[in-house]
């Protein structure tokens, strides 16, 4: 993936911020079985992301960010 803002690109940065939330969606569903509080394990999960840009994405959008915890998945850098 290019770096979100290496060009100046509006509908390129819109663009990669809508592909962004449905890949953090997909993600953040495929992690979610494995919250098992009922089996022990903890009632979160913690999905670390590899890039502080990336990072700082996710927790200004506010919608992904709620719908994230409802979820029970939180995102850390």
């Amino acid at each position: 993936m290019i770096a979100l803002f290496e060009n100046n690109d509006k509908a390129e940065h819109k663009a990669t911020r809508i592909s962004l939330v449905r890949v953090m969606k997909a993600e953040a569903k495929r992690i979610q079985p494995y919250i098992q509080s009922e089996n022990g394990t903890t009632e979160i999960a913690l999905m670390d992301l590899p890039s502080e840009t990336l990072y700082t994405e996710v927790i200004r959008n506010r919608g992904l960010g709620d719908w994230m915890n409802e979820q029970h998945v939180c995102v850390v850098d």
